[in-house]
Parts: structure tokens; sequence; C-alpha cells
């Protein structure tokens, strides 16, 4: 599991997103497609919703992607 991966599920589990768009954290940071999809789903839910997605939304509109706790 690459360090993006890891970032970004522990942000998940966290459920805080706002120091990486603090630091600007953007698709192209992550390698791994998925992780960029998910990335980005997560940014535009924060914009839509001014949270994070719970890891039940995400695995709802991702079901083949597994969040692991980190």
């Amino acid at each position: 599991m690459s360090i993006e991966t890891r970032l970004l599920h522990r942000a998940l589990h966290d459920n805080s997103i706002q120091p990486l768009l603090f630091r600007n954290v953007h698709e192209s940071w992550f390698s791994d497609v998925e992780d960029k999809r998910v990335w980005k789903f997560t940014r535009d839910f924060f914009s839509k919703y001014g949270e994070c997605p719970s890891l039940t939304v995400v695995a709802e509109n991702y079901p083949a992607y597994k969040v692991f706790e980190v």
C-alpha cells in the first residue's frame, strides 16, 4: 500500500480532509487510479456538503474500493 493510499485512508477514517485540502492535495498526487477517483469524490462531497463522506458513503459509491484502517 502506497503512502498516498495510506494518507487517503487515514483521512477517511478520521473523517477529516481539511489538512489535505489546506496543503492543496490534488488527484495528480495519487498514483493509483482508484485513489484518484475516491479523492475527487471526497473533495466534491466536501465542497457540496461541508464534511468528509463517511466510510459507508464511500463504500456505496465505490463498492470495490476497500478502505483499510491505518
